[in-house]
């Protein structure tokens, strides 16, 4: 199975096919069988926007963590704020991704406590409701924290009570995806939108397409801040 968008629809299509309702985590209510749908936002939420429209064209509705902290994008930047709220509006869950590295200098109830306040300050800036919340990079750190108040993507219930597979590091972790959801009535499928493209492209590939739009929105706005600055000192010699 490829990487591409494509890949990806007929991928969704099989899972109906196979019986399974596809939701966010808000969504699963009473369900006995199903596929909780999930975006771990690490580099571009233009970038999820792209899929989440894909997914609201299809008419799936899935769940977005999206960074507060994340060093390749500032989600209170005005375009990542109408990339969010634009997911927002089709219909789509926002729940928070959240790094410990940036506060494991707390104890273990201080973190907690900051999970907490990063939530609720997503949850004021984007005008949305908040309730699920999910470790970024977990298998790269001992740290595990108990946030009873919101739904945990790597508690129990959604992480060994069902299912779980993830194109985590742009691999799969089975080579019959397919023949995976065919055999779990209920499953956890995390989906990261930097791999997937209209055409095939390498990891190194999806990354390089990362930077350059970092560069460009970059050189946009140095570019804006110069002509102003020009603009001004103009202005002084008149």
């Amino acid at each position: 199975m490829d990487y591409t968008y494509r890949s990806y629809d007929a991928l969704l299509g099989h899972i109906r096919a196979c019986g399974r309702t596809i939701c966010a985590f808000r969504d699963i209510g009473n369900a006995e069988s199903f596929v909780v749908l999930r975006h771990d936002v690490d580099y571009s939420v233009v970038k999820a926007r792209e899929m989440a429209e894909r997914e609201c064209h299809l008419g799936v509705r899935s769940t977005y963590f999206l960074l507060l902290t994340s060093p390749y994008y500032n989600l209170l930047a005005a375009d990542n704020l109408r990339a969010a709220r634009d997911i927002i509006g089709m219909g789509h869950e926002i729940g928070l991704h959240y790094d410990t590295d940036f506060f494991s200098a707390m104890d273990h109830d201080a973190q907690c406590r900051r999970v907490v306040d990063l939530a609720r300050f997503l949850a004021e800036s984007l005008g949305t409701e908040v309730t699920s919340i999910a470790q970024h990079n977990p298998s790269e750190t001992a740290v595990r924290l108990c946030v009873p108040e919101y739904v945990d993507a790597y508690g129990d219930r959604f992480f060994r009570e069902i299912a779980y597979v993830s194109d985590s590091r742009r691999l799969f972790g089975t080579l019959d995806l397919y023949g995976f959801f065919r055999t779990h009535a209920r499953s956890q499928l995390l989906i990261h939108p930097l791999w997937w493209h209209d055409s095939e492209q390498s990891r190194w590939q999806s990354f390089t397409a990362i930077r350059d739009g970092i560069v460009q929105d970059v050189e946009s706005r140095l570019t804006r801040m110069n002509a102003s600055m020009e603009a001004d000192e103009l202005k002084l010699r008149r």
